[in-house]
């Protein structure tokens, strides 16, 4: 991210300024606007929304930002946003930020656990109007599953943001996003198709030199730039003339003409590098400076302390801001060794304090990351190893989300080369992800846990049964992000994994899952014959609830198919089998899917009991999917 704070003027950018300021306007008058502020790397787009947002703030509009961070593959889950509410909710008054929050309550506490107050009373943190409606049940039941815990997430974030601008035009700014998160990524998708006549601007920061080409995040931005409601603002490199504008403006003088010339030459009108130069300049460093990139970066480095080189290193590995507490931790050092070289590595502004967080962080990332590479191989494994053993021992100086901090601990000791800890932490991080649906994020861990079973040794390889579980979570996660193809192929590789005569129950499950995803793609067939298998498969007696879903599951089948006959005396079968169990999951599925075929068979009144009875148990199981599934 680029620096934020560091009094950069803004030269030469009026017109990028204006055009900004454009679709903000619009958005301001009840067309919401998404606005792509792009350009190379040092070139001023924090420093040019910096800009915008002090100008909106000034008029009393609302702003909130986030920052997309390059921490293991695919980022933290919702980072950017979870940063922007907590930002709202820091600078909202308790009883303001209750109402804004509304429905959203529950969604922002699954996000950001601990942060929000208990709602006072009288507050209402169920349904709302303009959110859709509420949940139809007590607030103690489990968030909704699957799918549709996602759609329940976005649509309460949806009249989040409607709230927001109903009550004061806002502006979302979004920094980084070449290194977005796929939830994120997501959920700004969901904004921008279904935004109306919120009061809504969003600004996205994008670094055009950092994605390769195919790189999904390209065709994500050049979706959002078909859409009507966009904009895009590239930054050009400076002109000589705005370069010298800049150099006065950083000096407080006029520059001396061949130093600016040199300056202007060697920067080519990137910003930062002008700034970088003109400051090494004041320094007294030699004129012959080497001119690349890195190298003008690391001048400002070079020089300091053993103990300030190794502040900088710890900072670097992290990734993103840290308080004190975790750089003494990392180090083990005792924390008053920790004050001289910090100060040395803010006085020679390496460092800077981020004014929202009171956290220390880069002047630039650019300059983070090459610092980062300075380090010899070794020195970053265990620098990451030492983060990893610091935030699991001390959870409070991880990312706040829990999913945040579990995705931050697997990438640790993955980078640190800990096969068996990065192995477990995949895991949690999975099923952390899981539950703020986060499912892209979930299948990436799942999948970096299963390439690690290999690299375990012989007594720590997970049993089969083990391996089925997390291949089986693999696939789900799969299914959920999109990916079809890789849900089958998981599918299969935990069928080869299971003796249909030593585990039938399992074995018919798994075909049961692979007739839905044949479903899914269309191919009816294939998804009968499964289903028809996988009843085959378990076992009639003694009754279980596995018996009950692969019969609901054939029942299913069937009824989408138009032969409603036969999936009644199947979904009847599978009825009295969950309800000799007291599978009541199983028993409210197959209910719902006999309604509809009493209905289909002209049976309306019965069918309709059928459905009413299938709510009933829904609501009964707090299974919330089950009950959207019943009531739709």
């Amino acid at each position: 991210m680029e620096a934020r704070g560091t009094g950069r003027p803004l030269i030469g950018r009026d017109e990028d300024l204006e055009a900004v300021l454009a679709a903000v306007s619009e958005a301001s008058a009840g067309r919401p606007r998404v606005v792509v502020v792009a350009g190379e790397a040092g070139i001023g787009k924090s420093r040019l929304v910096r800009e915008v947002a002090d100008r909106l703030r000034a008029r009393g509009d609302r702003v909130m930002s986030g920052g997309c961070l390059d921490i293991g593959d695919g980022g933290l889950p919702y980072l950017p946003v979870a940063e922007a509410i907590r930002g709202l909710i820091r600078d909202t008054s308790g009883p303001e930020a209750d109402r804004l929050l509304g429905p959203a309550r529950e969604d922002v506490e699954l996000l950001l656990p601990g942060l929000l107050p208990e709602p006072r009373s009288g507050v209402a943190s169920g349904a709302d109007p303009s959110d859709g409606g509420g949940r139809p049940m007590d607030s103690d039941t489990p968030p909704f599953a699957g799918g549709f815990g996602q759609a329940r997430l976005f649509e309460r974030l949806l009249g989040l943001f409607g709230r927001l601008g109903a009550a004061a035009p806002t502006l979302l700014v979004i920094e980084d996003v070449h290194w977005i998160d796929r939830a994120t990524r997501d959920v700004l998708t969901f904004l921008l198709r279904n935004l109306t006549d919120e009061r809504l601007a969003i600004v996205l920061t994008w670094r055009i030199d950092d994605l390769p080409r195919g790189h999904p995040v390209l065709a994500w931005l050049a979706e959002i730039g078909r859409s009507p409601r966009s904009a895009r603002v590239d930054l050009q490199r400076l002109d000589r003339a705005a370069v010298i504008r800049q150099l006065h403006a950083l000096s407080g003088r006029t520059p001396d003409p061949a130093s600016a010339e040199r300056i202007w030459r060697r920067s080519e009108g990137n910003p930062l590098f002008v700034e970088e130069l003109s400051s090494a300049l004041l320094r007294g460093e030699p004129e012959d400076q080497p001119a690349s990139v890195v190298e003008i970066l690391l001048a400002r480095v070079s020089g300091l302390s053993r103990e300030a080189g190794e502040v900088l290193a710890a900072v670097a590995i992290a990734g993103r801001p840290v308080d004190e507490a975790l750089v003494v931790e990392v180090l083990a050092w005792p924390e008053a060794d920790l004050r001289v070289p910090l100060r040395e590595a803010l006085d020679r502004g390496a460092l800077i304090v981020d004014p929202v967080s009171g956290q220390f962080r880069f002047r630039h990332e650019l300059l983070r990351e090459a610092v980062e590479r300075t380090l010899l191989p070794g020195e970053r494994r265990a620098l990451h190893a030492r983060h990893a053993v610091v935030l699991k021992a001390r959870p409070d100086l991880a990312d706040p989300s829990p999913a945040g901090a579990a995705s931050e601990l697997a990438h640790h000791w993955a980078a640190a080369d800990r096969v068996p800890e990065a192995y477990a932490a995949s895991m949690v991080a999975g099923q952390a992800a899981v539950a703020i649906h986060a499912h892209a994020l979930a299948h990436r861990q799942f999948e970096h846990a299963m390439d690690l079973e290999e690299r375990l040794s012989a007594d720590a390889r997970p049993s089969v049964a083990e391996r089925v579980a997390l291949q089986r979570a693999g696939a789900d996660a799969a299914d959920l992000s999109g990916d079809l193809a890789r849900a089958v192929a998981l599918t299969h590789a935990s069928l080869e994994l299971v003796d249909p005569t030593e585990d039938p129950a399992t074995a018919g499950l798994l075909h049961g899952r692979l007739g839905y995803l044949g479903w899914l793609s269309g191919d009816g067939a294939t998804a009968l014959a499964e289903h028809r298998l996988a009843v085959a498969l378990v076992p009639a007696e003694p009754p279980s609830a596995e018996r009950a879903r692969v019969l609901g599951g054939l029942g299913g089948a069937l009824m989408g198919m138009g032969r409603w006959a036969e999936s009644r005396a199947t979904c009847e079968a599978a009825i009295d089998c969950a309800a000799s169990v007291g599978a009541l999951a199983e028993e409210s599925r197959a209910r719902n899917m006999l309604g509809s075929d009493l209905v289909a068979l002209g049976e309306v009144d019965a069918g309709i009991e059928q459905l009413q009875e299938a709510c009933r148990l829904a609501a009964e199981t707090g299974n919330t999917e089950l009950l959207i599934v019943g009531r739709t």
